[in-house]
């Protein structure tokens, strides 16, 4: 079964890791909104599944991995997930996520 905010032909447990990865962010980035180890390790799981299920995501994967930033987790994340991330960030974004 699939997960909604995933594109076709990824599998829905990537993008349960993404948002489990986004929604956490304070868990997972320093306060300089770069991965840390624990985000990192999780990251390095969606990275295994993305590169299973499309390996022509080759090189965005590397940049990822190379650069761990909010930025660059953000762009991987529009590969393969659809839904819009701002209400999964809104606390580290400073927003009010509207109800």
């Amino acid at each position: 079964m699939g997960h909604p905010c995933c594109r076709p032909g990824f599998r829905g447990q990537v993008c349960q890791l993404y948002e489990h990865l986004l929604r956490n962010a304070d868990r997972y980035f320093d306060r300089f909104d770069t991965l840390n180890s624990d985000g990192r390790r999780l990251l390095e799981v969606i990275a295994r599944m993305l590169l299973e299920d499309a390996p022509w995501l080759e090189e965005a994967v590397k940049r990822v991995r190379r650069e761990p930033s909010l930025e660059r987790v953000l762009r991987l994340g529009s590969y393969f997930y659809e839904c819009s991330v701002y209400e999964l960030l809104a606390g580290r974004l400073g927003l009010t996520p509207y109800l």
